[in-house]
């Protein structure tokens, strides 16, 4: 994809205020998100520039939640929004699917 693509990536996410760093290999997001009273950081990691795959969604610390079993996190603090056997990220569409990550993490948790 082309860094145009980035880009577009970068100013979607920006408007939920989340920030960009943009390394040689890989483009992570960082924000926050609200899940009831409680805001939670969260980052989004695309390991592959070409966006061929889905980005990575992780909840570095979930202590603000209510509950401590979060479904859907493992150990590293990856959170799966999305089944990624089933879904498929369409980079021609990444800054809006991008968002709608964050909307469907927000939707995960409140369940």
């Amino acid at each position: 994809m082309s860094n145009e693509t980035i880009r577009e990536i970068i100013q979607a996410v920006a408007a939920d205020g989340f920030k960009s760093r943009l390394t040689g290999d890989c483009l992570e997001l960082g924000g926050e998100i609200k899940v009831g009273l409680a805001t939670l950081r969260m980052h989004i990691r695309f390991e592959d520039l070409k966006l061929a795959t889905s980005p990575r969604c992780y909840l570095p610390d979930v202590s603000m939640l209510p509950r401590k079993v979060v479904p859907h996190l493992d150990d590293a603090g990856e959170f799966c929004v999305v089944n990624r056997s089933q879904f498929v990220f369409d980079r021609y569409r990444a800054p809006e699917q991008t968002r709608g990550l964050i909307v469907r993490a927000k939707e995960v948790l409140e369940r």
